[in-house]
């Protein structure tokens, strides 16, 4: 069994020839397949059940009903906190015989002393601290968090999650208020050309999504509209923080006709993401300015999303990634966007690759000789044609390499968090299939 030295991929790359394997010394990575910058942006978040939520000297009173997600950051998170912290939050939930569960998906304050924590997150009696926090800690249906930091070393500090334990309904990913225009989901533009490994037409994918940061064009993810306020992308994309997307865009170097430019609101990844064997790596991010579907152009619509029903349907089918990522490992990005058709297989087949143990349920790997995603398009969707219309199956997530022949490209499997993504953006608006 090979060793396996696990490493968050931060973006993937479209990979139009097949490169060289690299030896490895009988040791695979995972490769990044992203390029995340450093963004010190910091918004506002709108106190709802589902949410992030600021720490406070005077913490609000929040009510989870099962399926809300609320998230909580150290101050300043993903930048250090600050000395002399003094502050928490409380959740409760909406019925009495549920139950909170909290996660910290990442966790990094200041180590103890003497068996003393100097900085802290306070859960009842425990004190957390150093890189030791809460994982799936499940609490009574009240809760009281508090974060106090001294005047010494500073950290990272974290990002956590209050989820509600019981049975959350089965949401299908179905039509609600749906516009009565010409909106439709999943609806490619296109003419009559062979897919695979080449430029796009312009908007051709017009659920394509761009994370950026203020003001720059140049794009360190991917992602894709599934309703009027929301965007799917990767966890591993969002945790330096993410500030703006671009939409309806095409071109890298210059601002497209149908593009917009949108500030983020709020970002929710998966309450079990986990940053070292890439768990459930999603997240969606609310923008700030809802979409008018009716109105605007063809070049911004939606991509449609699964049914939890089934899964294996997805299997063993050819579909679409597309992304800005380099074109080859290690290589520069495209300034347009591109595509290449890919083959999804089984878990199984695919921890044959990659040893026990690595491919989870939360993912779906695919592959073709010569192609896959690589550094710049994680975060970006893996679609496939039901029927004339796209439905989205894969999140870009990572790999070993790009277009190793022995090595699958790892993507996150929307079937298997439906239920998440669809009551976690149950406030927007999305369109009918065609």
């Amino acid at each position: 069994m090979k060793a396996m030295v696990l490493k968050p991929i931060l973006g993937l790359v479209l990979i139009l020839a097949l490169v060289e394997a690299q030896e490895r010394n009988g040791n695979w990575s995972i490769q990044p397949r992203d390029e995340l910058l450093e963004r010190d942006g910091n918004w506002t978040m709108d106190p709802r059940a589902s949410g992030t939520f600021a720490c406070s000297r005077r913490p609000r009173l929040v009510t989870l009903s099962p399926g809300d997600v609320a998230t909580f950051t150290s101050p300043r998170y993903p930048s250090s906190y600050t000395s002399l912290n003094n502050c928490g939050w409380r959740f409760r939930t909406s019925q009495f015989s549920s139950r909170i569960t909290i996660t910290c998906s990442s966790f990094i304050l200041q180590p103890s002393r003497r068996g003393r924590c100097r900085d802290y997150l306070s859960l009842g009696r425990r004190r957390y601290c150093g890189s030791t926090g809460p994982t799936r800690v499940s609490v009574t249906r009240y809760v009281k968090l508090w974060f106090r930091s001294d005047r010494r070393l500073n950290n990272r500090g974290f990002t956590c999650t209050a989820t509600v334990a019981g049975t959350v309904v089965t949401l299908p990913p179905v039509v609600t208020n749906a516009p009565s225009g010409r909106c439709v989901c999943g609806q490619a533009n296109r003419g009559t050309r062979i897919v695979g490994g080449q430029t796009t037409e312009v908007n051709e994918y017009p659920w394509q999504v761009a994370l950026v940061s203020r003001g720059s064009s140049g794009v360190f993810c991917g992602g894709s509209l599934i309703n009027d306020r929301w965007v799917l992308t990767a966890a591993h994309c969002t945790q330096s923080g993410v500030q703006q997307v671009l939409l309806g865009n095409h071109l890298q170097s210059q601002t497209d006709s149908a593009e917009r430019r949108i500030n983020v609101r709020r970002v929710v990844d998966h309450p079990n993401y986990n940053d070292n064997t890439l768990a459930n790596d999603f997240s969606l991010l609310e923008l700030s300015t809802p979409l008018n579907l009716d109105s605007v152009d063809p070049e911004i619509r939606p991509v449609c999303l699964p049914t939890a029903s089934n899964p294996s349907q997805y299997e063993n089918v050819m579909s679409v990634v597309s992304g800005w990522g380099t074109t080859t490992q290690g290589g520069n990005q495209p300034n347009a966007l591109r595509d290449t058709t890919v083959r999804t297989m089984s878990n199984s087949q695919c921890s044959q690759s990659y040893g026990g143990g690595a491919i989870l349920a939360s993912m779906i790997c695919a592959a073709s000789p010569g192609r896959d995603s690589c550094q710049g398009d994680s975060g970006g969707p893996l679609v496939r044609n039901v029927g004339g219309y796209f439905r989205q199956t894969g999140v870009v997530s990572w790999g070993s390499g790009c277009a190793d022949s022995r090595f699958p490209g790892v993507y996150s499997r929307v079937t298997n968090a439906i239920n998440w993504i669809t009551t976690t953006s149950r406030s927007g608006t999305t369109c009918a299939p065609p």
